[in-house]
C-alpha cells in the first residue's frame, strides 16, 4: 500500500498530525510512506488544502483519500488495518 501526505509547514492541523503519521508508520513498516509539503512540491496533483492523504491499495486502484483532521484520523487507521 503506498501513503500520501500532503502537508504544509503553516498549516497547524498539518503539525497536529505528525506524532500520528510517525506512530503508524512504525505500527506499519511494510508500507510505503510518502510525505510532501504542498508549498515545496512540483507535483501538479497536489492538492490546494491540507491536510490531505491519499491511500493506494494496489497500482491498480484508484486512491481513496481523506481530507481533514478528523477524516484523517479515523479513515487513515482504518484502512491500515484491512
Amino acid at each position: 500500500m503506498k501513503i500520501t501526505i500532503y502537508t504544509a509547514t503553516w498549516c497547524g492541523k498539518c503539525q497536529m498530525l505528525k506524532d500520528f503519521y510517525a506512530s503508524l508508520q512504525r505500527q506499519h513498516p511494510q508500507h510505503e510512506w510518502l510525505v510532501i509539503d504542498v508549498d515545496e512540491a512540483d507535483d501538479a496533483d497536489a492538492p490546494s488544502t491540507v491536510p490531505v492523504v491519499s491511500v493506494k491499495r494496489t497500482k491498480y486502484d484508484s486512491p481513496t483519500t481523506f481530507v481533514g483532521f478528523s477524516e484523517i484520523n479515523c479513515g487513515l487507521e482504518l484502512m491500515l488495518d484491512l
